[in-house]
């Protein structure tokens, strides 16, 4: 999610500007708006974050060498430790820090996105509400009520990356 994301955010040109100032220039000119603000904050926070918990990772279990500082690197070194991660004491401030720099940059590339990005659906049987990154004693909750601990999120949220449930 955050690779695509991040991708996103470098793709990502304000669709009126970019359609108005398309329909005043000539079609064999390559036309180029710069990054929004907001979109090139999204990168960087995002490239923060997962750098921080990399290098956590690193100095806490201090079984590998840091991976290279790009997005996916990151994203694939931090998955293989999930586990460890899910049960680490910080493991809620990891749910939290990522759901938050996916919302902004979710805002970044859709203006018309709401202020928060839900975390996938409730996987409590016969509930089909969504998970928010707010806070509850212990985890997570859905809007149903259901709460959710960090850990199971978070090895949840990998299942779900990677295309099963």
């Amino acid at each position: 999610m955050l690779p695509g994301l991040y991708a996103d955010c470098a793709e990502w040109r304000s669709r009126r500007g970019f359609d108005e100032l398309c329909t005043r220039v000539h079609a064999s000119c390559e036309v180029s708006t710069p990054l929004t603000d907001e979109a090139v904050d999204a990168r960087f926070a995002i490239r923060g974050i997962l750098a921080s918990w990399s290098e956590m990772v690193v100095a806490e279990r201090r079984c590998r060498r840091a991976p290279r500082r790009e997005v996916a690197d990151m994203v694939a070194f931090l998955l293989r430790d999930l586990a460890w991660l899910a049960a680490h004491p910080a493991a809620g401030d990891f749910v939290i820090e990522l759901a938050e720099v996916a919302a902004d940059a979710t805002r970044a590339i859709d203006r018309e996105s709401s202020a928060r990005a839900p975390l996938g659906v409730c996987p409590q049987d016969q509930c089909d509400a969504e998970l928010w990154p707010d806070r509850v004693p212990g985890g997570i909750a859905c809007s149903a009520g259901h709460l959710l601990r960090y850990d199971r999120w978070l090895l949840l949220s990998s299942a779900f990356a990677e295309g099963r449930r």
